[in-house]
């Protein structure tokens, strides 16, 4: 690689950081859609406050060096057993001063900004009810400076960003005057 000053010198890159949404994400780590690229946390403790053990790069590697071996069953069933799919070289196999669960980073698009709309629109909706919060869109009076969701926004599929930012702008107007439904009174 030529340096600043012109002269040619050997360069030994390091991955440290990948950035890209979820799909990538699962892409790079050669895990299953629903799982965490980082840690070992099965799909249904998703979104829970708990600690779990992060995954492992020489597990990984372990487990993909059996491809090297004429047994594509074994090799399967080791890859299925470990959560990875069975990618025969992943690219990361070879860097040896990098570790890629620890290198992907969140998208904060798409997994902090637009996770969070999403959460607290779910949240809303448990509380008040869809119907309550859809009839509230459709009677938001036409402004200039909001979107209108005529038909309201629990039944959108697909959302994008500024759908996401457009939510944002309107879901205090929704639930500013909505009393809090009571407590449960639980009996021990």
């Amino acid at each position: 690689m030529m340096s600043g000053n012109g002269v040619w010198r050997w360069c030994h890159p390091i991955l440290a950081v990948f950035i890209g949404d979820y799909p990538k994400q699962m892409l790079v780590t050669c895990t299953y859609n629903g799982r965490c690229p980082k840690c070992l946390v099965t799909p249904n403790k998703l979104g829970e406050s708990q600690s779990f053990p992060p995954r492992s790069r020489s597990n990984a590697i372990e487990t993909y060096c059996l491809a090297d071996d004429d047994n594509v069953h074994a090799f399967h069933h080791a890859c299925h057993q470990a959560g990875f799919k069975p990618i025969y070289q992943p690219f990361w196999k070879l860097f040896p001063f990098s570790n890629i669960f620890v290198s992907v980073m969140p998208d904060i698009l798409h997994q902090l900004l637009q996770g969070m709309i999403k959460h607290v629109i779910k949240w809303l909706v448990n509380i008040y009810g869809s119907t309550a919060i859809d009839s509230r869109c459709k009677a938001l009076p036409p402004n200039h400076k909001i979107a209108l969701f005529t038909k309201g926004i629990t039944t959108l599929s697909r959302v994008s960003g500024q759908e996401h930012k457009r939510m944002c702008a309107i879901i205090l107007g929704l639930i500013i005057d909505l009393p809090l439904p009571a407590p449960s009174i639980r009996h021990t």
